[in-house]
């Protein structure tokens, strides 16, 4: 049963389309599995960070006045993952906001 919560939490069409069915099997795997619960927060961590790193870059990339709280904000959450995407236009698009500011 372990196991199968485990790849239920993964899940990510499962955890979009049923949240709350998706909240209680990552409650109850913290309850009975905490290494695969570590697992699955670090690989929740990780994929929130790519996701910011893609919304960053969105962002930057667009036309018009930009939201350079929010930038920094997405910037930072996006750090978080470099390690994995190594993107290097990344961190030239992070250190030109920093310098506007």
């Amino acid at each position: 049963m372990s196991a199968a919560l485990f790849f239920i939490s993964l899940d990510m069409p499962v955890s979009l389309e049923y949240p709350d069915i998706h909240e209680a099997v990552v409650a109850y795997l913290e309850q009975l599995n905490s290494e695969n619960y570590s697992i699955y927060k670090r690989t929740a961590e990780a994929a929130y960070s790519i996701e910011c790193t893609c919304n960053f870059l969105s962002d930057v990339g667009k036309e018009g006045e930009k939201n350079l709280l929010e930038l920094v904000e997405l910037a930072d959450q996006a750090l978080r993952s470099f390690s994995y995407h190594q993107h290097f236009p990344l961190i030239k698009e992070i250190i030109s906001i920093c310098s506007k500011m």
